[in-house]
C-alpha cells in the first residue's frame, strides 16, 4: 500500500509552497500537456513534463480537465488545496498579568476580664486601734493597702490609647456622715496607680514600653501606642495618710481602657 506523506508516484517533485493564512494551491503533472479546456485559449493549459504547479490559475484549469475529463491518459495529476483563517488579534510571544489580593481587617482590641469578680475588696483595712500608743497615733491606718490587677491578653491590632482612670480625682473616700475634725480625721484615701505592658511606637514599626502612673494627685492618665499585644499589669498603692480613718468603707473605681485611634 502506498502512503501519502502528501504522497504517490506522481508527487515526487512536490515542494511545499510559502506558508499562508489564506488559501494553499498546489498540483503536480506527471508529464507534458498542453490541452484547451472549453471555454476558449484563455483557459489553456500548458505543461513540459514534471513540475511543481504553485500558480492557483494553472492548478484551477488542471482540476477543471480532470472534472471534464479532458485530462490525457497518459498524465497523472495531484492536487493540493486548502485554507486557513487568519488571527483574530496580534499573535504575542510572551504575556503578564498582575494579580491583586485584597481583604480587611476590622479593628479591634481586647482586655481578658473573663468571669473573675472586678471588686477589689481589701477587707479590713487596718488602724492603730491599741489604747496604749499615745494620742498621735490612735485610729491611723498601720501599713499601706495594695492590689494587682493583671491579665495575660491584652492590646489592640491599630493605633490605641491606653487609659486608666479613677472615679475620684482624690481617691477612695468614704461617704460616712457621722461628722469629724478633718485635723484629726480624713475621709479620702489617695492611692497611684502604676501601669506596665509591652507596646509599640504608635507610627513607625518599634516595641515600646508601655509605662506610666496615675499618681496620688491624679484622676487619669494615658499612653498612645500602635498595635500591641501583652500582659498587662497594674499595680495600686494606697499609701498610709497623715490623718486617722474614719469608720466606714472607703470606696472607688478604677477604670482601664483602650481605645481605638484614627
Amino acid at each position: 500500500m502506498k502512503k501519502f506523506l502528501i504522497a504517490g508516484a506522481a508527487m515526487a517533485a512536490l515542494v511545499a509552497g510559502p506558508a499562508s493564512a489564506d488559501e494553499v494551491f498546489q498540483g503536480s503533472a506527471s508529464s507534458a500537456i498542453s490541452q484547451m479546456v472549453a471555454g476558449g485559449t484563455a483557459n489553456a493549459v500548458s505543461m513540459n513534463g514534471l513540475q511543481n504547479i504553485q500558480n492557483i490559475g494553472q492548478i484551477t484549469r488542471l482540476r477543471n480537465l480532470r472534472t471534464l475529463g479532458q485530462l490525457p491518459d497518459n498524465v497523472s495529476l495531484i492536487t493540493l488545496n486548502g485554507s486557513s483563517a487568519a488571527d483574530n488579534g496580534t499573535a504575542q510571544t510572551s504575556t503578564s498579568n498582575t494579580f491583586t489580593l485584597t481583604g480587611d481587617v476590622n479593628p479591634d482590641c481586647s482586655f481578658f476580664v473573663g468571669n473573675v469578680n472586678t471588686t477589689i475588696d481589701f477587707g479590713t483595712i487596718g488602724i492603730e486601734a491599741r489604747d496604749n500608743v499615745g494620742p498621735a497615733a490612735a485610729f491611723d491606718m498601720t501599713a499601706p493597702a495594695t492590689a494587682q490587677i493583671q491579665t495575660n491578653v491584652a492590646g489592640c491590632n491599630t493605633r490605641n490609647l491606653v487609659r486608666v482612670t479613677k472615679g475620684n480625682p482624690d481617691g477612695m473616700r468614704n461617704a460616712s456622715t457621722s461628722g469629724y475634725d478633718p485635723a484629726q480625721f480624713t475621709n479620702k484615701l489617695p492611692y497611684s496607680v502604676d501601669v506596665s505592658f509591652n507596646g509599640s511606637a504608635p507610627n513607625s514599626a518599634a516595641a515600646q514600653a508601655g509605662a506610666f502612673t496615675v499618681d496620688t494627685a491624679e484622676q487619669t492618665d494615658s499612653q498612645l501606642h500602635g498595635a500591641w499585644k501583652s500582659v498587662f499589669t497594674m499595680n495600686i498603692n494606697v499609701p498610709t495618710p497623715a490623718e486617722s480613718l474614719l469608720a466606714g468603707a472607703y470606696t472607688d473605681t478604677v477604670n482601664v481602657s483602650l481605645t481605638v485611634q484614627p
